[in-house]
């Protein structure tokens, strides 16, 4: 069950309801080993936000709607590009962490295609734009997945969404890092939530 619980957590916690210069704060996590670089102008997401959207979330499945509720987890770092509320989707970066036996550090891609197999099972329009390859983060092995789907709220509302996902594995611990932004980038978009992402620095 343990790997089936960091799966599920991992699909929502990155949905957004959702130039590095000085005009960036630099956070650290020294329990976790690495720090990132923050736009000042971003904002930090709280628990209540993070909870407030999660339960707002369909999918096609009643059922895996409800293991996502019982089974996601609060990250431990979300900034959002514009304050709450926010009356469109919130271009949002978050990371989270699970125990390094969930993620083969050799082989992260798997853990990857193992979500976008659940997200096309359970989530309308689903696109894969950018299959799940090996990739250098901060000098680390990492993977990476991009893809697309249509998100629906409470209320009939539905989005297209765009989540792009990096796990990248260091000191027994794997990192998810999950981008997720409306598919037009009307308001922000992959290459600047990119940029704080490689900004990643192990200590």
């Amino acid at each position: 069950m343990n790997f089936i619980k960091y799966l599920l957590f991992t699909f929502l916690f990155l949905v957004s309801t959702h130039l590095l210069a000085r005009d960036t704060k630099t956070v650290t996590f020294k329990a976790f080993g690495f720090s990132i670089e923050k736009p000042k102008s971003w904002h930090d997401s709280s628990s209540e936000d993070f909870t407030e959207n999660l339960n707002r979330v369909k999918s096609s499945d009643e059922e895996f709607d409800a293991l996502l509720k019982k089974y996601t987890q609060v990250p431990f770092f979300s900034i959002l590009k514009y304050k709450n509320p926010y009356d469109d989707i919130n271009p949002s970066l978050k990371i989270n962490v699970a125990p390094k036996a969930v993620v083969d550090p050799e082989k992260p891609e798997l853990y990857l295609e193992s979500i976008a197999k659940t997200m096309k099972s359970n989530f309308a329009n689903f696109k894969l734009l950018s299959k799940p390859v090996l990739t250098k983060l901060d000098g680390h092995k990492s993977a990476f997945i991009k893809y697309s789907y249509k998100l629906s709220v409470e209320g009939s509302t539905s989005y297209d969404i765009t989540s792009a996902i990096w796990i990248v594995t260091h000191k027994r611990q794997s990192f998810i890092i999950g981008a997720g932004f409306r598919s037009d980038e009307a308001n922000g978009g992959f290459a600047e939530l990119e940029k704080i992402v490689v900004s990643i620095k192990f200590l």
